[in-house]
């Protein structure tokens, strides 16, 4: 594996979607032909008791120093190297109830003529066509999204609590 270091301190990878956890979801799935190349999409939803755990601390599902919202939005890797993330390029605001979600686009090489890359690969501008096409993919991200984080307070009584101390029962 690659080790990187900075001021002779090793960065910890991290990894934003947390697929392997059994807490998170993968929300959809996509894949669209664009000429010669093609574009995968995967939508995440990260679970709601990720925010207590980042308030209390735990860098699992945030990198040191960043919050939740700091991180939602959409990634975009070309080739599997990360081009952009952190924002939803218009198709969303930042919030609290957005906080969970994260989008993930895998473009490969043959798209680099549409993604407008600079030469670095650093940034990009993804056409409007492409970003109006994303709209209803981000839009359901959001309300799964947000079904999510108004279930916080959802409380779950175990099997044996007594029946007149669980409502409507």
């Amino acid at each position: 594996p690659v080790k990187i270091r900075i001021n002779n301190i090793q960065l910890k990878p991290f990894n934003p979607f947390l697929e392997n956890s059994p807490k998170g979801r993968t929300f959809s799935e996509s894949n669209r032909v664009i000429g010669q190349g093609s574009m995968d999409i995967m939508s995440f939803i990260l679970p709601i008791g990720s925010i207590e755990e980042v308030n209390q601390g735990n860098s699992k599902w945030v990198p040191e120093g960043k919050s939740l919202m700091d991180m939602e939005g959409i990634y975009l890797y070309r080739s599997g190297r990360i081009i952009f993330f952190g924002s939803w390029l218009g198709l969303a605001k930042r919030s609290q109830k957005m906080q969970l979600a994260r989008m993930r686009i895998e473009v490969d090489n043959s798209l680099d003529h549409l993604m407008h890359l600079n030469i670095s690969k650093s940034q990009v501008e993804m056409p409007r066509d492409l970003i109006d096409g994303l709209k209803i993919q981000v839009a359901n991200l959001r309300l799964e999204s947000e079904k999510e984080y108004n279930n916080r307070t959802i409380q779950r009584f175990p099997p044996d609590t007594p029946k007149k101390l669980q409502p409507f029962l």
